[in-house]
């Protein structure tokens, strides 16, 4: 899509300053680099867990058998999952964008290693939202 991450690397006069807590500038830039990564990768595993859930109440309700005088609406059921993973989807691509919108440079190799750990995690997690959404409206055209 054209965009890039950048992480923005300090000057040398800059990094070898120490800091109020004994360490360098640069250490703190880069720790909390690290920090965000990780704190997105926590997310991306959460969403996941979330996305295994939807996934799980899907498979449940395929395999259920409705009773002859069933009240309730399988229909509506699929459709409220399907919101489900909409929502997920969208708090998905907002970490992506999120994660887009770090700024790495050549330099800080560990740090582009983990955005791009975490961003083929959350396009994976994504990817399998994108599924389960279409098996959910093939049932919901199903159950109709």
């Amino acid at each position: 899509n054209g965009s890039k991450i950048i992480c923005t690397k300090l000057s040398t006069t800059s990094a070898a300053r120490p800091s109020s807590s004994g360490g360098s500038q640069m250490s703190l830039e880069i720790d909390e680099t690290l920090k965000k990564l990780d704190h997105m990768e926590q997310k991306a595993n959460d969403l996941e867990l979330s996305v295994q859930n939807i996934d799980k109440k899907r498979r449940k309700l395929n395999n259920e058998e409705v009773p002859l005088f069933h009240g309730g609406d399988r229909a509506g059921d699929y459709k409220k999952l399907k919101v489900e993973c909409g929502k997920t989807g969208e708090q998905l691509m907002q970490l992506l964008e999120s994660l887009d919108q770090m700024e790495c440079t050549e330099g800080q190799t560990e740090q582009r290693r983990r955005r791009k750990q975490v961003a083929n995690k959350l396009n994976t997690v994504l990817d399998k939202n994108d599924k389960i959404i279409e098996k959910l409206t093939l049932a919901i055209k199903s159950a109709s």
